[in-house]
């Protein structure tokens, strides 16, 4: 049984002010969840994105199990260019997990904005990035699922 964790915030809190690097609290997801992701590909796959369009990209650890999930999908009425940040990982995990989330969430806009944190104990995140649940519509734009594996 895992344990996830998710909320939205605006993409520049994953990169530090200079965009030249991950965030110190990102950095310390990474670590935590033991995913590899390459700063250069995320950078240039935010910096790049359209109204509109974007898929969802999940980084597994090399346990296969554990994963980060960002949702890169732009709305058209999205004006801040937010992405969904989640977490899915062994319930061993759950105070690392909520402590890294944490600082991201405290280091953004989040808590103003009032917007909430979504948590399971299960595997309700797992369930949700299955590649049988896409292609799926996102507005006009049917939205793919990529995996990324450490």
């Amino acid at each position: 049984m895992g344990y996830g964790i998710s909320f939205v915030l605006e993409e520049g809190y994953l990169f530090n002010h200079l965009w030249n690097d991950f965030s110190e609290p990102f950095k310390n997801l990474i670590e935590t969840v033991d995913v590899k992701v390459d700063f250069a590909w995320l950078e240039n796959h935010i910096s790049n994105r359209e109204r509109m369009m974007g898929d969802v990209h999940v980084f597994f650890s090399p346990n296969a199990e554990d994963f980060i999930m960002l949702d890169l999908y732009f709305g058209s009425s999205d004006h801040s260019g937010m992405v969904v940040l989640g977490v899915h990982a062994d319930t061993s995990k759950k105070d690392s997990i909520e402590e890294a989330m944490g600082q991201i969430y405290n280091n953004s806009y989040c808590y103003e904005m009032r917007i909430k944190f979504n948590t399971w104990h299960g595997d309700e995140l797992k369930h949700g990035i299955d590649v049988s649940k896409f292609p799926r519509l996102q507005e006009s734009y049917l939205q793919r699922v990529f995996y990324h594996k450490s």
